[in-house]
């Protein structure tokens, strides 16, 4: 699945309205999934960054030129389809190629998979195993100190 980076986000554009927008500069459905980052700059103001992966499915022209564009250049622009209402300018993103990976999702509440559980009991199991030996350890050390002391006296 091919994905793109999109650097700076301002925060008031939500995850539905990127969909649509590049979904539409694309003229087909082909966002699958976006996953956002909030972050804040040197100045305070909080953006965001957004990981925009593909569906795996045939392109057409404007695809097709992004991505090739992309590959060539690095960077592309892309109008959001926003407009300054007093000066009329056109809002974009500068977008990327992602060369990353996309995170895997956080599991969902539920019953643990007795793999995961068995694996979780035995690290347990084992710490609490190393701990003891530990502990004798300074047990005995410390009989055999009083020991000593004892015999000193």
């Amino acid at each position: 699945m091919f994905s793109i980076f999109i650097p700076r986000v301002s925060a008031h554009y939500t995850e539905v309205e990127v969909r649509d927008a590049i979904n539409q500069g694309f003229d087909g459905e082909f966002v699958d999934t976006i996953d956002v980052r909030i972050t804040t700059d040197s100045r305070g103001e909080k953006f965001q960054m957004m990981f925009v992966h593909f569906l795996e499915k045939e392109g057409n022209e404007r695809t097709v030129e992004f991505f090739q564009r992309l590959e060539q250049n690095g960077e592309v622009i892309f109008y959001t389809g926003a407009s300054n209402r007093k000066t009329g300018q056109r809002y974009y993103w500068k977008i990327r190629k992602n060369t990353g990976k996309k995170s895997a999702p956080e599991a969902a509440p539920g019953l643990m998979s007795e793999e995961e559980e068995a694996k979780i009991l035995k690290k347990a199991t084992e710490g609490a195993a190393e701990a003891m030996a530990e502990a004798g350890g300074a047990m005995a050390e410390a009989t055999a100190m009083a020991a000593e002391d004892a015999e000193e006296e």
